[in-house]
């Protein structure tokens, strides 16, 4: 196992399974703290911004997969997929 596949692996742990489930517990407090009747908005703003960052690392997950580390073409096909 080399660094680059452990740091996919690492990113796609991350964007598949803790930040959906984080997102998933911010809700639940928000509709704890709403139930209750005390402030909830920065639990909603934490489980959005949680899913997106969900998705950003997804995102970057196919973004790195796309040309071997020593393809003389990498820099082009980012430009290209940006």
């Amino acid at each position: 196992m080399n660094f680059a596949n452990g740091m996919l692996n690492l990113t796609n742990w991350l964007g598949n399974v803790i930040m959906p489930t984080l997102a998933g517990l911010f809700a639940a407090a928000a509709v704890f703290h709403f139930s209750k009747g005390r402030s909830y908005q920065h639990y909603v703003n934490s489980a959005l911004a949680s899913l997106m960052c969900s998705g950003l690392l997804r995102v970057l997950e196919s973004f790195s997969n796309q040309a071997a580390w020593n393809n003389p073409d990498r820099y082009w096909i980012g430009l290209l997929t940006l």
